[in-house]
C-alpha cells in the first residue's frame, strides 16, 4: 500500500491497525458491486 504524504505523519501503531483492517476488508473492493463486496466480507 502506498502511504503517500501520510507515511511520516501517522505513527507506526496506527499504520499497523490500518494494515490489519485492510487485510480483512481490502480497499480495492470498494468499486465492486455490493454482492461481490459481501462475498469478500462473508469469507
Amino acid at each position: 500500500m502506498t502511504r503517500g504524504p501520510y507515511e511520516t505523519r501517522l505513527d507506526p501503531a496506527l499504520w499497523a491497525y490500518i494494515d490489519a483492517v485492510n487485510a480483512w476488508y481490502p480497499p480495492e473492493i470498494l468499486g465492486l458491486p455490493i454482492d461481490k463486496q459481501r462475498a469478500v466480507y462473508n469469507r
